[in-house]
């Protein structure tokens, strides 16, 4: 009875106990005086040791919160003055402006190109390009060749058609910033009107159209001097021999083209008196060619591989499609 009272058996022992000696020595064995003084020092001594713990833990949480404050950065008290000395400038890209295409064939609509490409276009890409074609094929990927499709009325000519069906292109480049036009047929051809100047690459040849009269302008190094070739040819002046070579290099005054007392004269009522000018820019170190306002402007004439840079408003023809391109801000 007593031994499953406390749970716990009774000692063997050699000599006979009696049960007060019995629990007096389980009481000496589980709490004695001296043991349980200790046990609480080293309770008190782990007790310091948590405490201590805790501190260098919340010592080193401290600083994480301190890192973690400026993440705040949708609070009310925000400083305009991070905009300005922030990187937040630096990351801005210039803005693109916008090109404004107008004309007959688009029947009264306006086409607008953006730096990523023309809006709603067949093509849906955000590649800096717009193409314009002819055909509304598609490639091996399903997206169709080009954004829009021009009508060319009475073209029956497959030969003149490629694989795409693309007649010309306006790209965006990201390093200059600026739009671009060029030719992707060298079966078609466009006809850009110059209203302030253009800028000759090496042995590269030019054809320019002012009036009736046709000139074709090559820049060329000449003993490694940059030099100009110049070949006239007219409907209106039978003076002008289409044979014959003119040459200027970079050292020679600026060649003036006019309908009198120019370097170039051309008797025609379609030149103007003083019609454009040819003339070596040193910063640049090219030569460029420059409409002095004329009253029937000059045109360049375009061909495969030309290229113009896009600004302020241009006209120029496809055939006889007229295009009118406006730079939008």
């Amino acid at each position: 009875m007593l031994n499953s009272f406390f749970c716990c058996k009774v000692p063997k022992t050699e000599k006979s106990e009696t049960i007060v000696d019995i629990l007096s020595s389980t009481q000496q064995n589980h709490s004695p005086r001296l043991k349980h003084e200790s046990t609480k020092e080293k309770e008190k001594e782990k007790e310091k040791e948590k405490e201590k713990i805790k501190e260098k833990e919340q010592s080193k949480k401290i600083p994480s919160k301190k890192k973690e404050e400026p993440e705040k950065i949708f609070s009310t008290q925000i400083s305009f003055s991070n905009f300005k000395e922030g990187n937040f400038e630096e990351e801005k890209s210039p803005q693109a402006k916008k090109l404004l295409l107008t004309g007959e064939l688009f029947f009264n609509k306006e086409l607008i190109i953006t730096h990523y490409g023309l809006i709603n276009s067949r093509r849906k890409k955000n590649d800096n390009q717009t193409f314009f074609g002819i055909t509304e094929g598609n490639d091996y990927t399903g997206t169709p060749y080009n954004d829009f499709i021009i009508n060319l009325q009475n073209e029956n000519n497959e030969d003149k058609i490629p694989s795409n069906g693309r007649i010309f292109g306006i790209s965006y480049s990201k390093k200059t910033h600026d739009y671009q036009l060029y030719i992707l047929n060298g079966n078609y051809y466009i006809y850009y009107e110059i209203r302030d100047s253009l800028y000759f690459f090496n042995n590269k040849e030019y054809l320019f159209l002012l009036g009736r009269t046709f000139l074709t302008v090559t820049q060329k190094d000449i003993n490694k001097v940059k030099s100009l070739e110049i070949k006239m040819e007219s409907e209106d002046d039978n003076n002008i021999d289409p044979n014959k070579v003119l040459n200027y290099n970079k050292n020679d005054s600026p060649i003036t083209i006019g309908r009198i007392n120019s370097k170039i004269n051309i008797n025609s009522t379609c030149i103007s008196k003083q019609h454009a000018v040819i003339e070596f820019n040193e910063e640049e170190g090219k030569f460029l060619f420059k409409d002095l306002q004329s009253t029937n402007g000059s045109i360049l004439i375009m061909k495969d591989d030309d290229v113009i840079k896009l600004n302020g408003f241009m006209k120029f023809k496809l055939n006889d499609i007229l295009f009118n391109i406006l730079e939008l801000p």
